[in-house]
């Protein structure tokens, strides 16, 4: 029941960890205030529901939380990591509701969509059913850098029997790299992620941004074509669909607006 355990918390958090993808795209040009919520695994926007990992009794209770935040994440605005050792608020970048409430509600819905049965409450639960496995969480980084990656790190536990059981623990440290996966002729309105719309505006963002900025001397993109990287759930078909242009050399809507702002529309 151990290996379960730690299983079923490492495939929650890192559930937490991608949504934070589309928080920390490219700039706008419009200095207006954006709000940001955090996405289950299985939700209005993502409609393929996740197959079970595990099976509990229906009479078995799982509560989560309390889960806490360090002291510099328990604010509104959003936390880029600027530096080694540096940090910037986004005051015009927030969440649109209490990050540690919003953080229980996913992991109260990835674990529900993770277990094929059982009961899921979430702290403070007000009731006299009996709790068997009771998860807490502490993060004590949830941070990126545009362009490079975003970081979650925490410390959890497995609590049984009120809290006088320890069933697992450990530390979780979650890398993910920030960019705009796209699949090639996939589109939408509004430009949602994984729509060629998407990359081009993810794009868009950062040329604008750099060329307002005087210290850019050049630029180049990461990367120009998709390749073939590691066979994971968060690579669909196994590739790295970051690039402006197919596996094949055929351009994506990235690509045409590098030329535009390269080139000239003209030339």
């Amino acid at each position: 029941m151990h290996i379960n355990n730690y299983r079923l918390a490492t495939v929650a958090l890192s559930a937490l960890a991608l949504v934070l993808y589309g928080c920390l795209g490219g700039p706008t040009k419009t200095p207006a205030t954006r709000f940001y919520v955090l996405n289950p695994m299985y939700s209005a926007e993502n409609g393929n529901r996740p197959q079970p990992v595990m099976s509990l009794d229906e009479d078995v209770t799982v509560g989560i939380g309390p889960v806490s935040l360090s002291q510099v994440l328990d604010r509104p605005q959003i936390i880029i990591r600027t530096g080694e050792n540096e940090i910037r608020v986004a005051d015009l970048d927030r969440w649109a509701a209490p990050l540690q409430e919003n953080i229980t509600n996913v992991l109260t819905d990835n674990l529900t969509a993770l277990l094929s049965t059982g009961s899921i409450l979430k702290f403070p639960w007000k009731t006299n059913i009996p709790i068997e496995y009771q998860i807490v969480l502490e993060i004590t980084r949830f941070d990126g850098m545009p362009g490079g990656n975003v970081d979650l790190r925490s410390r959890w536990a497995i609590l049984g029997e009120s809290g006088r059981k320890v069933y697992a623990k450990a530390r979780t440290v979650l890398t993910e790299p920030i960019g705009a996966d796209t699949i090639a002729g996939y589109h939408g309105k509004p430009d949602v992620m994984w729509t060629e719309e998407y990359q081009a505006a993810f794009i868009r963002g950062y040329l604008e941004v750099a060329r307002r900025k005087d210290f850019v001397v050049g630029m180049q993109v990461w990367n120009f074509a998709d390749f073939a990287a590691v066979q994971s759930t968060r690579r669909v078909g196994g590739l790295n669909m970051k690039g402006v242009f197919t596996r094949t050399r055929q351009p994506k809507m990235a690509a045409h607006v590098l030329r535009k702002f390269w080139v000239g529309p003209d030339d």
